[in-house]
């Protein structure tokens, strides 16, 4: 496997970058072609975009290790971070495409009251793409079998020898 980071910026020289336009729709095409279930923390039920993706919500798969430490919050429950899954199908894709125009839109501030850190899951429950929103951090763990070039060719990204699920890099 092997592990890609998306930053929203470098220090060195400072830049800033960002996964929008056609960058973010191609990101999201890969994660629905290799992924089964997408979730999303901060999930109130008065969001408008929760509402939008009602239909679609599902129970955490079983599959899905319950452990919330991906997030951070590895002492909360599911209810308490706001945690929900969702199927994938054409509905969320189109909604996540017209809804947002950047990865770094899905979070509830910044002039946004958004779902937060999508994570998309592949059917046997491991991580295909996951993102810590806030922290301008995003992360690909790809299969041999998975060709993500047409992304990590885009500036931002950087290959990392490890990732936990705890959001780090080794």
């Amino acid at each position: 496997m092997k592990y890609y980071k998306f930053f929203d910026h470098d220090e060195t020289p400072y830049r800033e970058y960002d996964l929008s336009g056609k960058e973010y729709r191609d990101l999201i095409g890969l994660c629905f072609r290799y992924s089964d279930v997408l979730s999303f923390i901060n999930c109130s039920p008065d969001k408008r975009i929760v509402k939008l993706m009602e239909n679609d919500h599902i129970s955490r798969p079983d599959y899905i290790r319950t452990d919330n430490s991906l997030y951070g919050y590895g002492y909360l429950n599911d209810d308490e971070i706001g945690l929900r899954f969702y199927r994938l199908g054409s509905e969320i894709m189109e909604m996540m495409l017209s809804e947002t125009g950047s990865i770094f839109d899905w979070i509830s501030g910044r002039g946004f009251n958004n779902p937060e850190d999508p994570v998309f899951y592949r059917k046997d429950g491991s991580i295909f793409f996951s993102s810590i929103i806030h922290e301008g951090e995003i992360t690909l763990s790809v299969n041999d079998d998975e060709d993500v070039s047409s992304i990590i060719s885009n500036a931002g990204w950087k290959e990392v020898s490890d990732f936990n699920y705890h959001g780090f890099c080794y």
